[in-house]
Parts: C-alpha cells; sequence; structure tokens
C-alpha cells in the first residue's frame, strides 16, 4: 500500500519549474525532492524511499527517455511509476514516451495542476490494485570460480551495485547455498570466501569465512570450466535441490559455441556469457533476471494474496452458509413445534370439549341424587318420627328390623361419602381439562397479560404422573406482576425445563423453582438435583437436535425450542451446572411487552 504522504522526485534542468513545481505539490500534501541531472537522481532514488518519479523530456547531459529505458532495465526500478513532462504533444512522441516505459504524459503546457492529477490517478490506481513497490534492498550474488584474479576484479565492478560472495569451488557453493537456505546459522563452511572491505582503506581481498550468510542468495554467476565439479555439473545439482532450484544462473565460459550454449540452456542456466566479455555486459545480464525475478516474485506474491483473499471469501460465505442452515434447521424445528403444538391444542380442545359433555351430566346428576337423597333422609326421619309419636308397635317393630336389616345409619353415611367424593372427583376432572386448556391457551390471544406462577402451576400438573411422589416440588417465588408476552409459548418453555429435570433426577430429588422481581425484569430459577450436566456439552445444550440422552429418548428440541421462545421475548436463559450435582436454569424476562412480539387483535 502507498504511505501516505507519497514522496515525489522531480527531475528537471529548469531551477524555475523545479521550484514552482515543488511549491504546489508540497501544498497539497507530498514529500518533494527535486534533482537537476542522472546522477543526482540515482543517488536520491537509491538513498530515498521514492513512490513516483517526474522528469522533463529535453536535458542538456541525457535525454529523459534513455533515464526511463535506463531505469526500466535495472531490476530495483522495474516498476518504480514514471510520469514524462515535455514541451511536446505530438502523438508520436506520446507513443515514443510509453513505448520507453513511462507510465504517464503529460505536456507543460497544461501546467502543474494536471501534473498533480496525474499523480494523484497513478498513485491511487496502484494503491487500489494494492500493488507494492520492488523490495529495493541489496541483491546477493554469488560469484562461482576457481580463478581468484576473476573473482576479486568482478567482485570489486559489481561491489556498488550489489552484495557479492565468491567461492572456488562448486561443493563450496553448495555449501553455502545450504548455509544461507539453512533455518540455522550454525553451520561452517570451509574454503569459501566472501568480499570485505578493509575499514582503513576500503580495498576488497578474498578472505576465510566461517561467518554465516545473513540473506540468501538471488543470483549465481558459474565458471563452466573448474575442477572436481564443473559449471554444468553444480548446475545440475542445483536445479534438483527443491530449495533453491528457482535461483537465476549465469554461466561463464572460454567457450561460445552454439553447442555449448545449448548445453548450458539445458541443463539449465538462465543466460551464457563469454567470460572475455566486457564485465557491463555481465552487470546488465545480471540486473534482467534479477528484473525478471522480482517480477516473478511480484506476480507470485499477488497471487498468493489473491488466493488468500478468494479463501477468505470462501471462508466467509460458508460461515454464512452454514449460519444460514442453521437458521433454517431451527426455522425448520420450530415450524415442526408450532404444527405439533398446534394438533396438541386441537387434541386438548377435542378431548376437552368430549370431556365436558358427559362430565356435565353426571355434575347435573349427581346435584339431583344428593337433592333426591336428602328428600328420602328426611321421608325416613319423618316415618320414624310418625312411629313413635302413635305408639304402633308392630310398625315400629317393623320399621326397627327393617332398619337394622338395611344398616341404615352405615348406609346413608357411606352414601353421603360417595356422592362427596364423586363430586370431588368430577372438580377433578373439571379443574384438568381447565388446566389443559389453560396449557394450550387455545381460547386467548398470543400476547396478552399473564401470570407466570399459573403457567408453572399448570406444567407441573401436566407433569404430575412422572413426578410419582419421588419428587419434591418446593416453590420460593415472590409475588411477582403480571408480565405482557405469549402465556402459551411460556408455557412451553416450563414444561420443557420441568421435563428435563424430572428427567435428570434418577430416584429421589427434589426440584427448587425461585421467583423474584429486579427492577423491569423477572427472573425465574429452575434448580434440580439431578445429574448434572459435563462441561464440554454446555455449550452445545442449546443446539437443535442435541441430546445426551440415549437414541430413542430424547429429540434434543426442547431447550432449543425454549432458547427460541425466551429469545423472541427478550429475554435470556443460562445454565450452571456441574456433573454429579445438579443443573440451574435461569430465565430473565422483562415485564412490559417485548419488541418483535405482536399483540392478537382479540386479547
Amino acid at each position: 500500500m502507498m504511505r501516505v504522504p507519497a514522496t515525489i522526485l522531480v527531475l528537471d534542468n529548469s531551477l524555475t519549474v523545479l521550484a514552482s513545481t515543488q511549491y504546489y505539490l508540497e501544498s497539497k500534501g507530498y514529500q518533494v525532492f527535486t534533482a537537476t541531472n542522472q546522477e543526482l537522481t540515482m543517488q536520491l532514488l537509491a538513498n530515498e524511499d521514492i513512490d513516483l518519479l517526474v522528469l522533463d523530456w529535453d536535458m542538456p547531459d541525457h535525454n529523459g527517455l534513455d533515464i526511463v529505458r535506463c531505469l526500466r532495465c535495472n531490476w530495483k526500478y522495474f516498476d518504480l511509476p514514471i510520469i514524462l513532462m515535455t514541451g511536446k504533444s505530438e502523438s508520436k512522441c506520446i507513443l515514443s514516451a510509453m513505448n520507453a516505459g513511462c507510465d504517464d504524459f503529460v505536456s507543460k503546457e497544461d501546467g502543474v495542476e494536471l501534473l498533480e492529477v496525474r499523480i494523484q490517478r497513478l498513485l491511487f490506481f496502484l494503491q487500489r490494485l494494492e500493488i507494492q513497490k520492488t523490495s529495493r534492498k541489496e541483491r546477493h550474488i554469488l560469484l562461482v570460480d576457481d580463478c581468484k584474479t576473476f573473482l576479486l576484479s568482478t567482485q570489486q565492478f559489481l561491489k556498488p551495485h550489489f552484495k557479492v560472495s565468491a567461492v572456488q569451488s562448486g561443493q563450496e557453493a553448495l555449501q553455502l547455498l545450504e548455509q544461507a537456505f539453512s533455518a540455522t546459522d550454525s553451520a561452517n563452511t570451509t574454503g569459501a570466501v566472501n568480499t570485505t572491505e578493509t575499514p582503513a582503506t576500503g580495498e576488497h581481498h578474498l578472505a576465510q569465512s566461517g561467518d554465516p550468510i545473513a540473506n540468501p542468495i538471488d543470483l549465481l554467476v558459474v565458471d563452466w570450466m573448474m575442477p572436481e565439479m564443473s559449471g554444468l555439473e553444480l548446475i545440475r545439482e542445483i536445479r534438483e535441490n527443491p530449495y533453491f532450484r528457482e535461483i537465476p544462473i549465469i554461466m561463464l565460459s572460454g567457450k561460445d559455441s552454439l553447442e555449448d550454449v545449448t548445453a548450458a540452456i539445458e541443463m539449465g542456466a538462465d543466460d551464457f556469457i563469454n567470460k572475455e566479455a566486457d564485465l557491463k555486459l555481465l552487470e546488465k545480464k545480471i540486473d534482467v533476471l534479477l528484473r525478471i525475478q522480482e517480477q516473478y516474485r511480484r506476480y507470485t506474491r499477488q497471487i498468493m494474496q489473491e488466493k488468500q483473499k478468494v479463501e477468505s471469501l470462501v471462508q466467509q460465505r460458508t460461515q454464512e452458509l452454514v449460519a444460514a442452515n442453521d437458521e433454517l434447521k431451527a426455522t425448520q424445528t420450530q415450524l415442526v413445534h408450532a404444527e405439533k403444538m398446534s394438533s396438541l391444542g386441537q387434541l386438548v380442545a377435542g378431548v376437552a370439549h368430549e370431556i365436558n359433555n358427559p362430565l356435565s351430566f353426571i355434575q347435573n346428576n349427581l346435584f339431583t341424587i344428593r337433592e333426591d337423597v336428602e328428600s328420602i333422609q328426611g321421608l325416613l326421619t319423618y316415618y320414624r318420627d310418625f312411629g313413635q309419636t302413635h305408639q304402633d308397635q308392630d310398625t315400629l317393630k317393623q320399621l326397627h328390623d327393617y332398619e337394622q336389616d338395611l344398616d341404615l345409619e352405615y348406609t346413608t353415611q357411606e352414601l353421603g361419602d360417595c356422592l362427596t367424593h364423586s363430586e370431588q372427583g368430577t372438580e377433578r376432572i373439571q379443574q384438568i381439562v381447565l388446566n389443559m386448556r389453560n396449557f394450550s391457551r387455545l381460547d386467548e390471544g398470543e400476547i396478552k397479560r399473564a401470570n407466570l406462577y399459573e403457567g408453572i402451576d399448570n406444567a407441573l400438573l401436566m407433569l404430575n404422573h412422572q413426578l410419582n411422589g419421588r419428587i419434591k416440588i418446593n416453590k420460593e417465588w415472590e409475588d411477582l406482576p403480571e408480565i405482557e408476552c405469549a402465556p402459551g409459548q411460556l408455557n412451553q418453555v416450563f414444561m420443557n425445563l420441568l421435563s428435563n429435570s424430572i428427567h435428570a433426577i434418577d430416584g429421589d430429588g427434589e426440584i427448587t423453582i425461585r421467583g423474584r422481581k429486579q427492577d423491569d425484569h423477572i427472573n425465574l430459577e429452575f434448580c434440580d438435583t439431578g445429574c448434572g450436566i459435563p462441561e464440554k456439552f454446555q455449550s452445545k445444550l442449546f443446539d437443535p437436535f442435541f441430546t445426551t440422552k440415549p437414541v430413542g429418548q430424547g429429540t434434543g428440541l426442547g431447550l432449543s425450542i425454549a432458547y427460541r421462545i425466551i429469545k423472541n421475548h427478550q429475554g435470556s436463559i443460562e445454565i450452571a451446572s456441574k456433573e454429579g450435582h445438579g443443573s440451574v436454569f435461569s430465565l430473565t424476562l422483562p415485564i412490559e411487552k417485548a419488541a418483535g412480539l405482536q399483540r392478537s387483535p382479540n386479547p
């Protein structure tokens, strides 16, 4: 990414143009360096981190296009953004500038304002593409030749441009490569020679070196004819090594026949040069290969970055699909649950209706029977009193004998008890039907004010057969206000939580239910003395279809449904459990209507 502010280098032989351009660009926030000749330009490029070069076409000592061509041939500056500024405006001049390697062209007649627009556009374009500048650190060249004189002279020539190491055999070269690319710096080589600079004189010499190489080798220059291992054999060894097989190699030889060049290229050399050629040619060939290498590194880096972007995008999309799939499963679960609850509600309504009809007959009949029994008892009392009044001994004896045979006192008491028990039974049935209707809430609006304790009591009544006298229910609740909610949904939550607690208790145990008001919320706790939940499972308890029960004994939907219902009420549900020490489910619900809940039109 481009630094802010960007650093601009302006090259022009006119001090007036330099001053005005520098003043304007600095006023726009750029850091600006200026130069009047090529030598100073190269020094600034080498010493400063320049983001873009602006240069004039016509200068006394150099042509602007020649400077551009020179920079494009140099591996350090092949990607430096360059804008050519000149008084020429012909189409052929623009084409010449572009062919030389310029990125843009500005006529001096257009003024410095347009130049700044061009600079801004070019830098923004590179920034948008996330193209980073070439790292202009010193490149490391390894010379491999058995001639010390050639090594010293070549080192001295290349030293101003590169870091140079030298060895006198192929084996030493392989050792140095291993050392340079090794993760550890403990390996020492024998007979390796590096270029060192004497502090006092600045002269270069070949010296024995056991010091590890600080940075990898960027390019090799290899002599063909060497003892023990020839240059071709060294190239073959390098190309077969997966760690440094991609290093560019230039073959040196006193032979330059077509067969020799072909053999070197086929073996893996990237270029071939006669050993007697001018060292400037070697420098240029090194520049070319390093430029290609840098382009390869850049494109590889960009490909890796794009790959990472694609992988990140795929990962993000995958996570979104997983989340959407989970949401879909949850929605399907809710739909299945809603359908089941609807079917259950219809069943409850039908059962309640069918029970209510005969129950009404029984209650009416019991009422009539009780009145009739009371009338008969009154008649019997009248008969007894009448007999005693008229002193009809025969009649009295017959009545007394009949009472003895009938055991009238016991019969009337038993009949009264039967009627009382029957009436209590019918009241119990009537209460069960009412609780069933309250639990399903089929006759109430979706949203209304409700007492949570009534819902809990209804759920306990529905689960009474599972308590079976082995589980004690403790109610430690304060007086709570009614809350605005969907009572039927919350009843299902209470049902699921209590059912889980019951199943978690093996044998005798206790379930404690606590309730209290805190600010504008209601807090409920369902505590059991059951087996507890292992910590590794607690984060998954509210996931759809997750269950710790054996196959066929649980669907894994109860707590997931409870979680969704509580969240729909803008509340929270939490679990605190320790294996072997029971569990506590804590509910928090707002007293006023939760956002997202819709009131029924007929509450």
